[in-house]
């Protein structure tokens, strides 16, 4: 909650940011509050694409949840895809590497985030 905040309190932090990778987004609170502060008229910059990422299955489903509520009918416009990264596993880890990577080369500027 304090990071949102904090990105509530100086937008600017995130206006050339184009992807968030969130690393233990749980039930999906931030990737909400993130995507809704650049969804603001007055921000010059959207969020392209926000991978919440969690080890918990069901940290994920209820972020999925959240996401419809919050998102209802233009959830299919929401950038928030979600991804369970279990960091024991390497396929798991090359996987999120992979995303990593591709939000770099298709998205340009953007940041890694754990709220923890």
């Amino acid at each position: 909650m304090q990071l949102a905040k904090y990105f509530a309190s100086d937008p600017q932090v995130l206006e050339s940011v184009n992807w968030i990778i969130e690393l233990g987004s749980g039930c999906g609170y931030l990737a909400i509050a993130t995507v809704k502060l650049k969804q603001n008229p007055r921000s010059s910059t959207v969020i392209e694409k926000y991978l919440a990422t969690d080890a918990s299955s069901d940290a994920l489903s209820h972020c999925e949840k959240n996401l419809v509520a919050n998102f209802g009918q233009e959830l299919h416009r929401c950038p928030v895809k979600m991804l369970k990264v279990d960091w024991t596993s390497s396929e798991d880890v090359k996987a999120f590497a992979a995303c990593v990577e591709e939000a770099t080369r298709q998205q340009g500027t953007g940041c890694l985030i754990g709220a923890g």
